[in-house]
């Protein structure tokens, strides 16, 4: 959608909420999120064809905001669409 509107996107990271409510618990424990709202990537004058360039850049801002144990195991691809 973006590329097709030639909006900018803004990634978000979301770190250390893996803390406060551990995967697969119903518990919260106590503790600080940090939200990183990264520059926008453009995407005005890309086309379709650049869609992986532009997920790429995306995952690389996601990243940068995450601690380094919150990095996926496996990269596995952004849903697209």
């Amino acid at each position: 959608m973006a590329l097709k509107a030639g909006a900018p996107i803004v990634p978000i990271s979301v770190s250390r909420s893996n803390k406060i409510m551990p995967k697969g618990k119903f518990v919260m424990r106590p503790g600080v999120v940090r939200i990183t709202i990264h520059e926008a990537v453009a995407t005005e004058g890309f086309t379709i064809e650049d869609r992986e360039k532009i997920i790429e850049r995306v995952r690389q801002a996601i990243l940068a905001g995450l601690e380094k144990d919150e990095w996926p195991i496996e990269r596995s691809p952004m849903p697209v669409g």
